[in-house]
């Protein structure tokens, strides 16, 4: 029988890893949350793929909280962050990353 677990939400800044779908184990930058969307509110992009411009919803249940907010301020995520500074936050807490 499942579990009825509570699902803890991501907020814009956190670092997280995909745990399901093609992009499972790449890290993304909690960029948004779009409260109009109900399935996958939490709107994420990691500066290479996903860029800003193009961004990715998720499913919170398919995500991994990796870091909490680390010094980065909500406003400066969507609108003074460029992609190479995602990248590099996203590559900075990619532990599956080969060296």
């Amino acid at each position: 029988m499942p579990q009825n677990r509570r699902i803890r939400m991501p907020s814009v800044g956190d670092v997280v890893q995909s745990t399901k779908g093609r992009d499972r184990y790449r890290v993304f930058l909690v960029v948004a949350i779009d409260e109009s969307d109900k399935v996958s509110p939490v709107v994420i992009a990691d500066g290479r793929l996903h860029k800003l411009d193009e961004k990715k919803h998720k499913n919170p249940r398919h995500l991994r909280i990796i870091s909490e907010r680390d010094k980065i301020d909500k406003t400066a995520v969507s609108e003074a962050f460029e992609d190479v500074q995602v990248y590099e936050i996203c590559e900075k807490r990619d532990i599956f990353r080969k060296k």
